[in-house]
């Protein structure tokens, strides 16, 4: 088969594919979130609710206006599934095509009550049991990976959320408890399990009394800690190559905070191997905090990790920050310049071997993207990654350079296109082209 033929056949693959998901995607009411949402969304305040006619500010400690991923999230680090502000802005500003929530629902005549569903267009706020799901499905051409297909169409996510809140108050800033957990099965381009079912595995799981005033909150359970801009590509060499990527979960206790724009995350673990029990005696443990302030214009951190394991000790530390150049819809945020959101992280990572005469390893890794809003539901970004895995060692750094289009048909749906270019010196640049299909409820 040449390889006109094999992008053919991908392509009617795909298409199969998002024909059979499309009709269930009609009703999808979740939207996925990347970092570059939170930080766009400060141009508008419907980009959580409905427009805040004659609605009165709170005092500090129970806002719950923000721009973390708590914001859209159950789970107060993000990813997952979604509460009443991450269903809204799945439903109204996201999509370019399809019903607004607004189209048929009359401006409040009165300021709605916090927490009520007048305030997202009759959404339904903190219901008792939750379910939601994401499926991603890849079409990949990498003609320098020396394989004999250069084109792959595999599942990379296949994950289903459930969310079960047995105390539920009516009211806001009193306290309710969550049990929240992702069923996930492992991706892969190659045969490397015996079906199906032995993919599939318990991604995470945890208990989260939240919806405290300061919107503070503290779950225990599996998780992944907060470090970082936490990104949905896996790849990027700021979350692979620092061994905490999308399966990277551990099981802690986390601790952290959200008065309107500061916030705060603190963790202490157990390492968990993937797939396997919660807790193991001998596989090591680690501590996380990462801070930083939110603003409607720009956002700055910084995240520090430790983690001791059976091989080797590590410590991370890095910074990250946003530009929201975007002009915005109220009065208050600034530098209104155009529909460019810009993101930033460098991030050190010093490896400690628990082995005789063995000196410790440095490295440094970093992320920057642009994205360009063309039009509503269309975006367009670039992206520069780098990583020096060793400082020490001459010419072992890489570069990747990466042109991407995203387009958001429907609700519940995302189509992702890239073609990425892989600088390593004295090596041969390799280019890969893929294509995306996300689709979340």
């Amino acid at each position: 088969m040449n390889i006109s033929n094999q992008v053919v056949s991908a392509v009617l693959r795909v298409f199969l594919f998002l024909v059979v998901w499309v009709g269930a995607a009609g009703f999808a009411n979740l939207a996925c979130a990347v970092p570059q949402f939170a930080v766009e969304s400060a141009r508008s305040c419907q980009s959580c609710h409905v427009a805040p006619v004659n609605w009165e500010n709170p005092e500090l400690k129970l806002r719950k206006c923000s721009l973390n991923c708590n914001a859209c999230h159950v789970n107060p680090t993000g990813a997952g599934m979604r509460h009443e502000a991450g269903r809204f802005y799945g439903l109204e500003p996201l999509p370019t095509f399809g019903a607004r929530l607004t189209d048929s629902v009359p401006v409040p005549s009165s300021p709605p009550p916090p927490g009520s569903p007048e305030r997202f267009a009759g959404l339904e706020p903190h219901p008792m049991i939750q379910i939601g799901a994401d499926v991603r499905m890849m079409v990949l051409h990498d003609p320098d990976a020396g394989r004999e297909d250069d084109v792959s169409v595999f599942p990379m996510q296949t994950d289903v959320h459930f969310a079960f809140s047995p105390h539920n108050p009516r009211d806001q800033n009193e306290g309710r408890f969550t049990v929240l957990g992702t069923v996930g099965a492992l991706g892969s381009r190659d045969e490397e399990f015996d079906g199906f079912a032995d993919r599939i595995y318990l991604k995470e799981l945890m208990g989260i009394y939240h919806d405290l005033p300061y919107q503070a909150y503290v779950k225990a359970g599996r998780f992944l800690p907060a470090f970082g801009w936490r990104l949905d590509d896996h790849t990027a060499f700021t979350r692979q190559s620092q061994t905490f990527d999308h399966e990277r979960q551990v099981t802690g206790v986390e601790v952290g905070f959200n008065p309107n724009y500061a916030y705060g995350h603190f963790s202490v673990w157990k390492n968990t191997p993937t797939g396997d029990t919660p807790i193991v005696d001998d596989s090591g443990y680690g501590t996380a905090l990462t801070a930083g302030y939110r603003e409607l214009l720009w956002q700055a951190g910084g995240s520090l990790m430790f983690e001791s394991r059976d091989d080797a000790d590590d410590v991370w530390a890095g910074t990250n920050w946003a530009l929201n150049l975007f002009k915005a819809d109220h009065p208050w945020k600034g530098g209104d310049v155009a529909p460019v959101v810009y993101l930033g992280e460098i991030d050190l990572r010093m490896t400690s071997p628990d082995l005789p005469n063995v000196e410790s390893v440095t490295g440094f890794s970093a992320y920057h993207q642009v994205d360009v809003h063309v039009y509503r539901g269309i975006k367009m970004a670039g992206r520069y990654d780098w990583i020096d895995r060793n400082i020490d060692i001459r010419d072992d750094h890489q570069s990747r350079y990466t042109a991407e289009l995203r387009f958001f048909p429907l609700r519940g749906v995302e189509v992702i296109t890239q073609y990425r270019h892989l600088v390593v010196p004295n090596s041969e640049n390799e280019s890969q082209g893929l294509v995306q299909l996300h689709l979340w409820h």
